[in-house]
């Protein structure tokens, strides 16, 4: 059995300036508290990945390091992969099929439309609205996967969603 976490990256700012490049844009204040936020969930329900894959956009390798951080000797080293900056569905599970042998579980951090669409697409369902910002699938929104099949199974409707968590609802670890 094959476990995939989906993450979209969290909050980002507008950069130091309103002209920052999207690929450059950084995580907001917000963005910062709610990877953070992330990464102790994982540490705390001990669901640590085996490999991470993340976008190149400095939002998502962000959101990655402070969900690692969290993690502690727990966590793995961090891949950036070019193609996850804003791909599709088609392109993501072709990025996780390449990177995911030999793994358990797997932490993919890249960007909306294409990740809600391609948990849709997997696990066959629509995903569930906040029912504070009516948005299926925020900025800091984990998806967690269970593919029964394994990783030759990723396929429209192979993956059972077996939850979803979103940064901002969690508590803060400082306190």
């Amino acid at each position: 059995m094959s476990e995939l976490l989906v993450l979209r990256h969290a909050k980002a700012g507008d950069g130091p300036q309103r002209d920052t490049p999207d690929h450059e844009r950084p995580l907001a204040p917000r963005g910062l508290r709610d990877a953070e936020r992330l990464g102790h969930w994982l540490l705390a329900t001990d669901i640590a990945p085996d490999r991470v894959l993340v976008s190149t956009a400095t939002r998502a390798v962000q959101t990655a390091r402070l969900v690692l951080e969290a993690l502690g000797a727990a966590a793995p080293p961090l891949m950036t992969e070019r193609r996850l900056y804003l791909a599709d569905p088609a392109c993501v599970a072709e990025t996780v099929l390449e990177h995911a042998d030999g793994c358990e579980r797997l932490l993919v951090v890249g960007h909306n439309p294409g990740l809600a669409q391609f948990v849709t697409l997997l696990s066959g369902q629509p995903l569930p609205a906040d029912e504070h910002t009516g948005a299926s699938f925020g900025t800091a929104s984990l998806a967690r996967l269970e593919l029964s099949g394994g990783w030759p199974s990723l396929a429209p409707g192979a993956a059972r969603l077996l939850e979803l968590v979103r940064g901002a609802a969690l508590p803060d670890p400082s306190r």
